[in-house]
């Protein structure tokens, strides 16, 4: 959900929906285009929030990943630029899945000998639709057990 503010403090908050894209770089990158409804409003305010060319300084929201980013305007619309970021979460409490094959994490559960988490970084890394690979998890001992993203 971007939000952009205005030098007033006033906010605009707008939540939609759409097919994430990619476009080849250099680097490459994922973009979501904002709804016609959306960049309309969003028109209404640019030149209050602009810092030049038309780029609008936003706060993205997906799920519970929060970031500042831009919008550029694109054919009369509005590009939210979406980072590429594997989410390696956990379940409050004992994973007795991973637990009963002797792993500290259910995203190394193999699948055909390869741990999850390798699989999913490395077919990202294989697209070319990312420049780079972020893996968050609550536990160091993910990033270290696995080799691929070291």
């Amino acid at each position: 959900m971007p939000r952009a503010t205005s030098p007033d403090g006033d906010a605009l908050e707008l939540a939609f929906s759409g097919p994430i894209w990619y476009w080849r770089g250099p680097p490459p990158f994922l973009f979501v285009t904002v709804l016609e409804e959306g960049s309309a409003a969003i028109r209404a305010i640019a030149s209050a929030v602009t810092y030049g060319w038309g780029v609008i300084p936003v706060t993205v929201r997906l799920g519970d990943t929060v970031w500042q980013t831009s919008l550029f305007p694109k054919d009369g619309r509005y590009l939210v630029p979406i980072k590429v970021l594997v989410l390696a979460g956990r379940r409050a409490g004992v994973d007795e899945v991973a637990l009963s094959m002797g792993l500290l994490h259910r995203a190394l559960l193999p699948i055909a000998g390869i741990p999850m988490l390798e699989r999913v970084v490395d077919a990202i890394a294989q697209s070319e639709i990312a420049s780079s690979v972020t893996v968050s998890s609550d536990d160091p001992r993910l990033v270290h057990s696995t080799p691929i993203i070291q």
